[in-house]
């Protein structure tokens, strides 16, 4: 039997906008009135409403461009109702700002702008839906480093060169061009 004041709370918990982030947040709730009755229909809208407005949430911090935070409301939406309807707006907007962020962070890393290109690239790498697109961007960026400790060392410039050897260890320290400076 499903206990009274668990819709309640549910409820309450989404008028005052916790959707998620813990047992007594709405969603969590919804999950365990679906659980003992799958077909509960004041559950069933509840829970749709939430996660309409979780994905609002998601769709406007990816607007301002918060990849992390997007990620992480689409993903939680997703393991609610993985067949929500507007989840693929939602994912859409995603892969859409991991692309444009992933853009952003090359054209940085071309224009030899590294620390905003690792920026970006990190961002990627912890939204944890990019893929290897974070990861092989901080290779590269570690690439570049690696070659300017190369360069600084074979000039003599030895602080330069521990430095931006630093760096490239800090973004890839199993990156081959970094194991190869710091052999060198």
């Amino acid at each position: 039997a499903l206990p009274i004041y668990l819709l309640a709370e549910a409820e309450a918990a989404r008028a005052a906008g916790r959707l998620d982030g813990g047992d007594d947040a709405a969603l969590p709730r919804y999950a365990r009135i679906l659980a003992l009755q799958p077909r509960h229909r004041q559950a069933l809208e509840g829970r749709d409403d939430a996660l309409s407005t979780l994905l609002q949430q998601a769709r406007t911090a990816l607007a301002r461009g918060d990849l992390v935070a997007g990620a992480a409301l689409v993903e939680a939406a997703a393991g609610y109702d993985a067949g929500h309807s507007d989840l693929p707006d939602a994912r859409a907007a995603l892969s859409q700002a991991i692309e444009r962020m992933r853009r952003r962070a090359d054209a940085d890393l071309r224009a030899g702008r590294l620390a905003r290109a690792a920026d970006g690239y990190r961002v990627l790498r912890e939204s944890g839906v990019a893929g290897d697109a974070g990861e092989a961007g901080l290779r590269g960026v570690a690439a570049v480093h690696a070659a300017r400790a190369t360069r600084a060392a074979h000039d003599f410039a030895f602080e330069q060169a521990r430095a931006e050897l630093a760096t490239a260890k800090a973004l890839a320290a199993d990156a081959p061009e970094v194991r190869q400076a710091d052999a060198e």
